[in-house]
């Protein structure tokens, strides 16, 4: 799991507000790592992780670490997924939150299942695409192209 957190969290030190841009700070547990990660003068970002479990930073010019690079690789697909759940719902107006958690989980599986049969007709297409074509002989550059008007020579 990689996420991002309030900083106003009691568990979290006090953060300075006066670091230096580009600056990393981990902390580390058993089952976690937590990184405060300055990109611009008085702006800190906060992530915590259970996959990651050393201080490892990008060699790039920005000096990220790879939570963060890791949490922006993935965040695509929970973006994809909201607009997703957003466009095609089956969500309707309850009180009751029991059913307002049914409703989500069938928007989430009817998602999960389009990704996974658009994937599935595309790659079955492409395989008997690539079947068809194989199994045609090829055409030699000596045969002549069917025209309407063949040129006959005298």
């Amino acid at each position: 799991m990689v996420g991002t957190m309030k900083k106003n969290k009691p568990e979290l030190p006090a953060g300075r507000k006066d670091r230096a841009p580009l600056s990393s700070k981990f902390a580390f547990t058993d089952t976690t790592t937590v990184v405060s990660y300055c990109p611009k003068k008085r702006r800190n970002v906060i992530l915590m992780s259970t996959l990651h479990k050393d201080a490892a930073v990008s060699s790039g010019s920005d000096k990220k670490p790879t939570i963060i690079l890791d949490y922006n690789k993935n965040k695509e697909g929970v973006d994809n997924l909201d607009k997703l759940t957003a466009t095609y719902t089956c969500q309707r107006m309850t009180r009751r939150w029991p059913m307002v958690v049914f409703y989500n989980m069938l928007d989430v599986s009817a998602s999960a299942e389009l990704t996974y049969h658009s994937d599935h007709i595309i790659s079955n297409t492409k395989s008997i695409l690539a079947g068809i074509l194989l199994s045609q002989p090829c055409l030699s550059t000596n045969q002549t192209s069917h025209s309407r008007n063949p040129i006959q020579a005298t």
